[in-house]
């Protein structure tokens, strides 16, 4: 009894209370139990130290507390990149700082609302190393708050370098990828000065799928779509092994919009009398065809929509998705374990997650549970190729949302990355495309006459928690359009060839054979389906690459070696998860 007196007699001075509870939190939020925390006058911190300013508001304390604990729990020290400049080292480490703090925001709801309202209060830096040849401080100041407001997912205003950092969102939970882009991003600012100084209003904000002008740069490329495709194109992979039955130089039709995109593979002509559909297909203009990540199809407002009708979709399949994650996950635990992944919907209990029981989201579930990751992430990677043609409307590209949302969810326990990617067409009827061959006078045999558009779902890259709201726009209405399924294949194995990882796995999942109007009714009605049956033979003969089809309805086998059918499109699921478990165990044993 009279030690409990005595320790309350301690700590009855209301200041020095918030300043104990302060230092407990930093050091329990940020996993550092050993770090030293003092107050003084000035905020300034080392790798052992933190001093914090004495100051009478809570809120700014909470806000500066959290923040220091956001860089303790999550900044390698060591990690930053080099610059040419002073003031560009000085944005990279407010840019570093706004990645921690968006990683610690969206494991505590508090957190974040701390973190926001000290920037609301007090966001303006003072840029210590600016010269004549920098952008200004206020500038600087304005991509800053874009940066902040746009990762802990705040109403902003348009901006020329807006879709670039939703982009850099993609790498914040991996600092070495981050450093790299956010450097790319940062001298792309010095470069690109005077645009800054000339910002567009707000009504100039570039439409959705579309990125806002540069000047006019002949190094500069136009076909950026991301940062993620900029750093594809500076780690360009070989393209896919040549069969020896395609041995001639010639080549007859082109990769559509350059190599940077990666969008379609060059495809080498036939010695032989050309009765090949490879050497016969053509692409008659690729001017109108994009490559685009699916968060530019659709505001954040209906991404949150489309999310949360999604969620509630997904709860009837509640009881199977456990069953068969549970199986695929036995099946792939026969690999040497290398250690944990935590802050999981289930699994084995974390007691070092237990504080976030009482400190989550009301109304959501703490992510208190964690799975052993297996040998197996390091050697394996599967990318999800769906076809988004109208057929799909309704009931089959809802099924099949939700079995691409369940087996990256189930994959990434297990250590395996997913990518999940779609194909279908900007047009109906070939579009401009189609136009075009008609201003010209219609020539025979054109070639492809419509725009493709492939869309990133989710990347390889990306944690199934990144990318929860960009999978369901596949649901959005009027996206689904026409089929062209050979070029699709293409693009998705060369994303695929790209990948570190010892196997790669490719599935498609479609329901019917490559139909496009316009393209079929100028070549010939066999003419989209011969060029998917010679694009998968000449995979097939790329033994890096496994691929396997799954037909909704629709008898795939003729097109695809490994694949099979199902009649109903509720089976997807199960089938998904056991073809990839056959396909595993296959290769294990072998």
């Amino acid at each position: 009894m009279n030690f409990i007196s005595g320790a309350l007699e301690v700590i009855t001075d209301p200041l020095e209370t918030l300043q104990t509870a302060t230092a407990s939190c930093v050091r329990a939020l940020g996993q550092s139990p050993a770090h030293v925390i003092s107050f003084g006058s000035l905020w300034q911190s080392g790798p052992e130290q933190t001093e914090f300013p004495v100051v009478v508001d809570q809120d700014i304390l909470r806000g500066i507390s959290d923040l220091q604990a956001a860089m303790l729990r999550f900044q390698k020290n060591g990690v930053a990149p080099s610059f040419v400049k002073k003031a560009q080292r000085e944005l990279y480490q407010f840019f570093e700082q706004a990645r921690c703090a968006t990683l610690l925001a969206t494991l505590f709801y508090g957190v974040k609302q701390n973190i926001i309202q000290l920037w609301q209060t007090d966001g303006i830096v003072d840029f210590k190393w600016l010269d004549q040849t920098d952008p200004s401080a206020s500038e600087l100041n304005s991509i800053l708050t874009l940066v902040r407001k746009t990762w802990l997912q705040q109403p902003h205003d348009p901006h020329p370098f807006l879709h670039d950092i939703q982009s850099l969102y993609v790498y914040l939970d991996d600092q070495s990828q981050f450093a790299h882009h956010a450097k790319i991003l940062i001298e792309k600012i010095w470069l690109f000065n005077p645009l800054i100084q000339n910002s567009a209003a707000p009504n100039d904000e570039a439409p959705i799928g579309h990125h806002s002008e540069m000047p006019s740069d002949p190094t500069s490329s136009q076909q950026e779509s991301s940062l993620e495709l900029q750093n594809q194109s500076d780690s360009e992979a070989p393209p896919l092994p040549t069969p020896s039955v395609m041995q001639s130089e010639e080549t007859v039709f082109q990769s559509v919009k350059g190599e940077e995109d990666g969008i379609m593979l060059e495809a080498p002509a036939t010695s032989s009398s050309g009765t090949s559909a490879m050497t016969r297909y053509r692409v008659f203009t690729d001017v109108y065809d994009e490559i685009i990540t699916a968060d530019q199809l659709a505001t954040l407002h209906e991404r949150q929509k489309l999310r949360g009708e999604f969620e509630g979709h997904l709860l009837p399949f509640r009881r199977l998705v456990q069953k068969l994650a549970l199986q695929l996950q036995q099946q792939l635990q026969s690999f040497q374990p290398i250690g944990w992944q935590r802050g999981l919907d289930d699994g084995l209990l974390d007691l070092k997650r237990l504080t976030q029981v009482y400190s989550h989201r009301h109304g959501m579930r703490p992510r208190i549970y964690k799975q052993p990751q297996m040998g197996l992430a390091r050697e394996a990677v599967v990318t999800l190729l769906l076809d988004n043609s109208g057929s799909m409307r309704g009931r089959p590209i809802l099924i099949t949302a939700l079995c691409a949302d369940i087996l990256a969810q189930t994959l990434e326990r297990c250590g395996v990355k997913t990518e999940i990617l779609g194909f279908t067409t900007r047009a109906w009827k070939g579009g401009n495309a189609a136009k075009e061959w008609q201003v010209q006078g219609r020539p025979e045999q054109p070639g492809r006459l419509n725009e493709l558009r492939h869309i990133i779902y989710k990347s390889a890259q990306q944690t199934w928690q990144q990318a929860r709201l960009t999978i369901p726009v596949m649901l959005k209405e009027g996206l689904l359009r026409e089929n062209i399924d050979g070029e699709a294949l293409l693009w998705a194995a060369q994303r695929l060839k790209r990948q570190h990882e010892k196997r790669k796995i490719l599935m498609v999942i479609s329901d019917g054979a490559p139909v496009d109007d316009a393209t079929l009714s100028a070549n010939g009605p066999s003419y989209l389906e011969n060029h998917l049956h010679d694009t998968v033979a000449w995979l097939g003969q790329d033994k890096s690459i496994e691929l396997l089809a799954i037909g909704i309805g629709h008898d795939v086998t003729r097109y695809y070696p490994h694949a099979t059918v199902i009649k109903d499109v509720e089976t997807l699921a199960e089938t998904m998860l056991s073809q990839l478990k056959l396909l595993l165990s296959r290769r294990s044993t072998g």
